[in-house]
């Protein structure tokens, strides 16, 4: 290129020099500093100094400085850079490079802000002017820095011709060249912020269509993208390579590496399956897309949209996990067939006109696209081939107008030929044109048949237009006289390519009806033809409908042969009534059935019942003959429809449930409540009727049944009331409560619930019958119904004039006072004068029964305190539901008194729940009062505050009980001390308070504080100094709280913590053996003063360096002592010794373990051995410890033992024999050597595809013996270690494990399922080929719940099919073989479209 210079860089950039120049130094950085051109560097929004956060590389931690000046270098501007960096980064950085475009020099300022800088640790390197241009000459690795900086070549430019032809491209697939507004394209949108974006769906979903309106959005919003159509622009030779056949003289990700450092950019790749099934050098094109990934995985403020099939999905997926394991990073958008509601719109008038199976046909945007090109809409097209059939009918009538029909037939011809033999879909113009006209070409694109490429290619508007083509080819050969099996046999050499060809002919080949049984015949039963086709076949027959001995003879014909059987009688005979009465006749499961064939018989039966008699006949015929089989009654019982069934079938369904209620099984009951309430209904009587309905009261809720409820509401009421009558539940009657907030497990709430919700829909005459009932809940009920309802005023006349009111009792039922009163404010407008004045007088002269008894009550009350009033409270309520203004001069009166006298209910809250006690609130006299320094000082130093321990009360104005006992001031006081800390150490330093008082206080200081918080814990120790008193058990349980939670330490704290710790405990365990007793144990010991003073006093020992005089005397107390928290308290004091006697506590940690081997459960003993272990005699009592004792170890201390077992081999080379014997002999106990095995590896050893605290050579070694031991050993650990290599695959990779991994003979069910989700990571898969086919072959033919995973092992092996070239032929052929073994072995519903 030409020479370089700054003069060119700012023609080139403008006022924009400084920003590009530092992108530049950026990159250069990159390169030359980190030699990694995709790191990512972290850049502050007011970065100061530097450009970016200090990195580590090597032994330095390193930075860049970029300086641009059009005239004379700033040394003022450089200099104050210096100083930030002193400022803000001291200790952060040892390397600074400085980059700027002038010659720097030796400046005096410059000089000693860089000598100022060294002191400090900080080299400055400039890099400056010709070194800089020097580089980017001669080095061929900053090329593309070169060309973007200071070349004549305008990238944005290209970019944009690229975006150009790519949108002229695809709006090929647009339809009638609308934009159509698809929910997918927003999910685009909104997930831009994502790294990752993959767009998949099936073929013809109108992918690339979102794609295409996706481009228009960013350039809307100004964002520059770089589209990549790998169908167009398939992937070869090298990246570098590939890059420069788009045009571009640097490669694809230094380009968007580039631009992303100013702007966002987006790469999309189109038709990323095209490297799939579109070359002989798809393993090429897969390892140029790999490493273009790559290099763009460090690259920030991109996104890479990815356009492919769902097939390849999870191909995608695993490759940009490989370079990014952050699940955030990555957004999957699945497009989804066209709905009904946008077909309609797509259609418009069409859409009413056409049939249901066209509708069925046209959810795929390629098959609406074909649609709408048809000048003449046909309504009733069933197939594809139906559809591209019309599509050429009507292309080829318009070319009739111009001549050229028939050579436009054999330019078809010729393209589907030439697409064939050179496996491309693309023809040359020019090669066209040197055999036909050009005219009749023109005329064929512009009619739609072919459309023309940029670079001047040609190809078939629709691939299914080629499909079909060679299909029809196909059909011609055999109406000619050709055999079925010769042409499908041409296809045999690659199925899978051809699945689709094949497909097509045996759609046109429905038409030869009356032929097309034996059709199906010649291919199912000849020997020469795979058996992919032959399952066409078979799926080719399940879709033919048209009735005829033929296809009867055909069914029995496969299911008698060997090489079928009777396992494809469901696929072949579902929806087929003829066939399934042949199979009724004929007896076929007229005998005693396995559970297999039962389950295939009634799925068969299923499929034909709607209706019709004689199935309905032969299903309830096994309901009878399986009555008390309870698995096949639940499987008979589930499979009639609620919906579909006749109405015969549904009451023989509700007869088995009455007797059987958890056969009942409904998780939408809101759709059976909308579509068909009557056989709700049913269901509601059934629970209304059994004695314990339990599973379906769980699923039949009242809000969930609204229009049944509402539509048989008079039955189902007087149905629940009639069960009231009769319950024997008195107790659950006789209290309301709304039961919606309630979870209803138990029938008589189910029943009240429902019961409540219908009660607003009967008639007055049931409500009156009600207010009249015996039973409580009925009552109140109908009360608290009536104000809801228009009329309610009519009832509210019938409460009037019975004396409703007078006849209450409410002091049994004191929420009915309310619902009365609701009634009453609601209505009493609209009531009479007459009946006003009647309903007042009744309220004033209401007394509660038995009153007089109930005042003496109260009296007797009052002189202990409680003053509660006896008679008032029901008129104050009553009374004021009624209008204040209509009320008489004397009754005013009266309820004015009321309300001043009842200010707060006493009797009556609202939020009283009937059959729960009534309680108030106990709160000290001090309670919510805002207290003063000097009133709390008053209060804690007045010997006349309440001293007592009875409990005495008062009631406040609240209603709730007010006392001074001295618990209840005590309570309040420690709140008030905990959240003022500071006010109450200043009150204990100052002040003498009452002795009983200051308890409580140390006990609030002690809760709640951080060791960091220095200043205020001394405070606190200073109190605690002043105060302390070994007698008094609250301070020193204070002391010892606080002690614990700061961990601050004096000579003062280590005097009493050795008093404390000398004070015999409490013997409160006699037993360790039992489950959890030792965890158990643990807790207790921090609860007692004497074992948890030794455990404080065990972290202060290692903190020493020397043996303190006082440890002989602990030692001896927990050694004399058989107290089991003192054995641990010993242990304690042992491992305390480790820093400054290591052999002593050694020693004594197992001479007491051996005496105690529960102990070992402690923790403490295994951070001794990890601390020891490398130590000759720790070594070998670690082993004879643990042989010696084994037997009588719990199961947590041997998990422990193995952990560390393995661990030490790994590390050190011991324990071999111990490791290998422990995996051998426990391999399916509880023990889960697994987890334990990959804890250690993840903490130790791999993170992220990258080593942390790498492993030696000989380390690496053993650490592979054990994972080879425990494959050879332990099946079902096996499993678990599979599930783990997936979250560690490059671990298991790098050391060649997976192959030995992957070839398990396990026919378990998790072993599967690990197995697959393995291979769903490996990218690619083909290297492990072998082990697959073995695998999967051998699991289809031994697991019995293969059945299960059979969709998800073929998905696998088309996967594997896909990563094959043409040059690995044998392999494609095997892989095939094997993927029809798998269907002839599993052959389910699942798979016959599969």
């Amino acid at each position: 290129m030409s020479s370089i210079n700054w003069n060119k860089f700012q023609e080139k950039f403008g006022n924009s020099c400084h920003n590009e120049f530092e992108s530049m130094a950026r990159m250069i950085f990159k390169i030359k500093e980190l030699n990694n051109p995709n790191i990512t560097l972290n850049q502050l929004s007011n970065q100061a100094g530097i450009e970016v956060e200090p990195i580590e590389y090597g032994k330095d931690k390193i930075s860049f400085q970029a300086k641009f000046f059009t005239n004379q270098v700033n040394y003022d501007d450089i200099v104050d850079s210096i100083g930030k960096i002193i400022k803000y980064y001291e200790n952060r950085l040892t390397k600074v490079i400085l980059y700027c475009n002038k010659k720097i020099n030796n400046s005096m300022k410059y000089e000693d802000a860089v000598l100022k800088l060294k002191s400090k640790g900080i080299e400055l390197i400039p890099y400056c002017d010709e070194n800089i241009l020097d580089l980017l000459k001669t080095n061929e690795q900053y090329r593309a820095i070169r060309e973007l900086y200071f070349g004549d070549v305008d990238y944005s430019s290209l970019i944009k011709e690229r975006c150009d032809i790519f949108k002229k491209n695809i709006q090929r697939n647009y339809i009638n060249s609308k934009f159509i507004n698809r929910d997918e394209l927003q999910a685009l949108k909104d997930n831009l912020d994502k790294k990752y974006i993959v767009l998949h769906g099936d073929a013809n979903t109108g992918k690339s269509a979102i794609i295409g309106d996706f481009c228009n959005y960013l350039e809307n919003e100004n964002i520059e993208y770089l589209p990549l159509n790998l169908d167009e622009n398939y992937p070869e030779g090298t990246l570098s390579q590939y890059s420069k056949s788009l045009g571009f003289n640097i490669s694809i990700d230094s380009l968007i590496a580039m631009k992303s450092t100013k702007n966002k950019m987006v790469l999309i790749i189109e038709q990323f399956d095209a490297i799939r099934w579109n070359s002989h050098h798809s393993g090429n094109a897969l390892t140029i897309f790999y490493q273009l990934i790559q290099n763009l995985s460090g690259i920030e403020n991109i996104s890479i949209v990815l356009v492919t099939r769902t097939v390849d999905l999870e191909e995608v997926r695993n490759i940009f996990k490989k370079y990014d394991s952050k699940d955030a990073n990555l957004k999957e958008i699945c497009v989804n067939k066209i709905s009904d509601i946008k077909l309609k719109e797509i259609l418009g008038n069409n859409f009413s006109k056409i049939q249901d199976h066209t509708k069925a046909l046209l959810k795929t945007i390629g098959n609406i696209k074909i649609f709408n090109e048809l000048s003449n809409k046909i309504d009733n097209i069933c197939t594809q081939a139906d559809l591209i059939k019309e599509f050429f009918n009507q292309k080829h009538q318009q070319l009739k107008l111009y001549n050229c029909e028939d050579e436009a037939k054999r330019i078809e011809e010729y393209v589907v030929q030439q697409q064939k033999s050179k496996n491309q879909l693309f023809v040359a113009e020019n090669e066209i044109e040197l055999k036909y006209s050009k005219e009749t070409l023109n005329k064929m694109i512009e009619v739609g048949i072919f459309e023309k490429t940029n670079n001047y290619k040609i190809r078939f508007s629709h691939q299914c237009l080629y499909d079909y083509l060679l299909a029809s080819g196909l059909y011609i050969k055999y109406k000619s006289g050709c055999k079925i099996n010769n042409l499908i046999y041409l296809y045999n050499k690659s199925p899978i390519e051809n699945l689709d060809i094949v497909k097509q002919f045996l759609e046109i080949l429905k038409n030869e009806e009356d032929q097309f049984c034996h059709i199906l015949d010649e291919i199912l039963f000849n020997n020469h033809i795979c058996f992919l086709f032959k399952k066409l076949a078979l799926s080719e027959f399940t879709a033919f409908n048209y009735k005829s001995k033929q296809q009867v003879d055909l069914f029995y014909k496969i299911i008698n042969s060997r090489f079928y059987g009777k396992k494809y009688i469901y696929q072949l005979s579902c929806n087929k009534p003829y066939i399934v009465e042949t199979i009724i006749d004929n007896k076929l499961y007229d005998k005693d059935l396995s559970d297999y064939d039962f389950n295939q018989y009634v799925s068969i039966l299923v499929t034909v019942l709607s209706n019709n008699e004689k199935f309905e006949n032969e299903y309830l015929k096994l309901i009878n003959k399986n009555h008390n089989n309870m698995e096949r009654l639940s499987r008979l019982v589930h499979q009639i429809d609620d919906f579909e069934s006749s109405q015969k079938l549904f009451d023989k369904k509700i007869s088995i449930i009455r007797e059987n209620p958890n056969l009942f099984e409904y998780h939408s009951i809101d759709e059976l409540d909308s579509k068909s309430p009557e056989r709700l209904l049913d269901y509601i009587e059934v629970v209304i009727d059994i004695d314990k309905p339990n599973h379906m009261i769980e699923l039949i809720e009242a809000n969930k049944i609204p229009i049944t409820l509402k539509k048989y509401a008079s039955v189902i009421n007087n149905k629940i009331y009639n069960c009231f009558c009769n319950s024997k539940d008195t107790y659950g009657l006789q209290y309301f409560y709304d039961t919606n907030c309630i979870h209803l497990y138990e029938k008589l709430d189910w029943l009240k619930d429902c019961f409540h919700y219908t009660l607003q829909f009967v008639d007055f005459e049931t409500l009156k019958k009600y207010l009249n009932s015996k039973i409580n809940y009925v009552i109140d009920c109908a009360l608290n119904i009536i104000p809801t309802l228009k009329n309610g005023y009519k009832i509210l006349n019938f409460i009037i004039d019975t004396k409703f009111i007078t006849k209450q009792n409410f002091h049994l039922t004191r929420n009915r006072i309310h619902l009365i009163s609701n009634c009453i404010s609601t209505f009493n407008e609209k009531i009479t004068s007459k009946r006003f004045k009647s309903l007042e007088n009744e309220i004033i002269n209401y007394r509660v029964p038995n009153w007089i008894d109930f005042a003496k009550e109260r009296l007797k009350q009052r002189k202990i305190g409680i003053y509660c009033a006896f008679f008032g409270e029901e008129q104050k309520l009553l009374l004021s539901s009624l209008n204040f203004e209509k009320l008489n001069i004397a009754t005013k009166d009266f309820l004015l008194f009321l309300k001043r006298r009842f200010i707060k209910p006493e009797m009556y809250p609202l939020d009283y729940k009937e059959g729960v006690s009534e309680c108030r609130t106990v709160v000290s006299c001090i309670n919510d009062k805002k207290l003063s320094k000097q009133q709390w000082i008053k209060i804690l130093t007045n010997n006349r505050t309440d001293k007592k321990e009875h409990f005495s009360t008062t009631v406040d104005k609240n209603g709730n009980f007010v006392s001074s006992d001295i618990h209840s001031i005590r309570s309040t006081l420690f709140t008030y001390a905990n959240n003022n800390k500071e006010m109450f150490i200043d009150i204990l330093q100052n002040y003498k308070l009452r002795q009983d008082f200051i308890p409580t206080i140390l006990e609030a200081l002690a809760i709640n504080n951080k060791s960091e918080n220095k200043s205020q814990n001394e405070q606190i120790l200073n109190v605690f100094k002043a105060h302390f008193d070994l007698q008094d058990e609250y301070i020193t349980n204070s002391f010892l709280r606080f002690i614990r939670e700061t961990f601050v330490i004096d000579e003062w704290i280590i005097d009493k913590l050795i008093i404390l710790a000398k004070i015999p405990a409490s013997n409160r365990m006699t037993c360790v053996n039992e489950k959890n007793e030792y965890s158990k144990l643990w807790q207790e010991h921090f609860e007692n003063n004497q074992t948890l003073s030794i455990y404080i006093l065990m972290n202060y020992l290692l903190k020493l360096n020397n043996r303190p005089v006082w440890l002989k005397d602990l030692i001896k107390i927990c050694k004399t002592n058989d107290n089991k928290m003192l054995k641990l308290s010993e242990l304690e004091l042992y491992y305390g010794c480790l820093n400054f006697d290591k052999p002593f506590a050694q020693t004594q940690i197992f001479n007491l373990l051996n005496q105690y081997p529960w102990l070992a459960e402690d923790n403490l003993f295994f951070n001794m051995s990890d601390y020891c272990i490398i130590e000759k005699s720790c070594k070998k009592s670690f082993v004879k410890f643990y042989q010696h004792h084994k037997n009588c170890f719990t199961s947590k201390i041997l998990e422990k033992y193995l952990s560390r077992f393995i661990y030490y081999y790994v590390l050190y080379g011991y324990y071999k024999k111990e490791v290998v014997s422990i995996l051998k002999q426990q391999c399916d106990n509880e023990i889960n050597i697994v987890m334990v095995l990959f804890d250690l590896i993840e903490s130790c050893f791999i993170y992220n595809n990258e080593c942390k605290n790498p492993l030696k050579l000989d380390q690496s070694r053993r650490l592979i013996i054990v994972l080879k031991c425990i494959l050879k050993h332990c099946k079902k650990a096996s499993e678990s270690l599979m599930l783990k290599a997936k979250e560690n695959i490059y671990f298991f990779e790098k050391y060649n494990l997976l192959n030995k991994l992957l070839f398990l003979k396990n026919n378990d069910f998790m072993y599967m399922h690990s197995l697959l989700e393995l291979l769903k990571i490996l990218t690619p898969i083909k290297q492990y080929d072998s082990f697959i086919f073995k695998t999967f072959l051998y699991q289809a033919q031994n697991n019995t719940n293969f059945s299960y995973f059979s969709i998800d092992v073929l998905n696998c092996l088309y996967k594997l099919y896909g990563e094959y070239t043409t040059k690995e032929k044998r392999n494609k052929d095997k892989c095939v073989k094997i993927i029809e073994k798998i269907y002839k072995i599993s052959y389910t519903s699942n798979l016959i479209n599969c």
